[in-house]
């Protein structure tokens, strides 16, 4: 099963996580949240209905919030390679 990433599309955190995924070019089902009407299946996987949350290969559920180290550096998000992704 791929990567489940479970994400509002004005929430700062969860846009941190989709650069991480596209940088290291991890392949994943993004999975668009209503904040404002969660669904039931949302819900189940995140009692507090809080973005992002990322379902992995093997099920786990993993919260991901302000504090979340994606393993990104400056250097990384500055360099033409990342810069240039990103732009397509």
């Amino acid at each position: 099963m791929a990567r489940i990433l479970y994400y509002a599309q004005r929430s700062p955190y969860a846009r941190k996580v989709r650069i991480v995924l596209a940088e290291k070019q991890l392949p994943y089902e993004p999975k668009e949240t209503d904040i404002n009407n969660k669904s039931p299946e949302f819900l189940r996987l995140s009692p507090i209905g809080k973005v992002p949350v990322l379902v992995d290969e093997n099920d786990l559920v993993r919260f991901l919030g302000f504090n979340a180290d994606c393993g990104v550096s400056r250097r990384d998000l500055s360099s033409a390679k990342f810069l240039s992704r990103l732009a397509h």
